[in-house]
């Protein structure tokens, strides 16, 4: 039998060196959506930890330092939490250690101190909720307790 041809002209072969079967040149007919990477990925799908191996579907165990400064309304936008906690700083207690960062990405979780400065003022702050969203200034102030009056 004569050894078949892809659509690039390169003459296919089966196993082993020998020619291919009708069927191995068919598909190389095919469309690339058909065959190739993806269709090989389709038969090895990782298999997804059922709901109850996670911890409780929709709560959040922490949240971004600057996504809470800003709904715990101590900034007026994410934007300027963002910028603030860049160029000015957190200090962070959680668990008896304390620590500095200047990443708006460090994570705060409920029990954690959070000290800054805002104006004039040095805030001590404990952390009491995460919240999950920016709510109106009431709802706001239940998110955190101060440590110190401000000075």
């Amino acid at each position: 039998t004569p050894v078949k041809a892809d659509r690039s002209g390169q003459s296919v072969r089966g196993a082993r060196g020998s020619p291919a079967s009708a069927e191995t040149a068919q598909a190389a007919q095919t469309s690339p959506s058909e065959t190739g990477p993806k269709a090989a990925c389709r038969s090895r799908r990782i298999p997804v930890p059922p709901l109850q191996m996670t911890p409780e579907v929709g709560a959040d165990t922490s949240v971004r330092a600057d996504v809470w400064l800003w709904r715990a309304r101590f900034f007026r936008t994410r934007a300027l939490s963002t910028a603030y906690v860049r160029k000015s700083g957190l200090r962070l207690s959680h668990a008896g250690q304390t620590r500095r960062t200047s990443k708006p990405g460090a994570t705060l979780v409920v029990g954690d101190i959070v000290t800054f400065g805002k104006g004039a003022d040095i805030l001590t702050i404990e952390v009491l909720d995460l919240g999950a969203r920016r709510g109106p200034a009431e709802e706001a102030r239940t998110l955190y307790r101060p440590l110190e009056s401000p000075t």
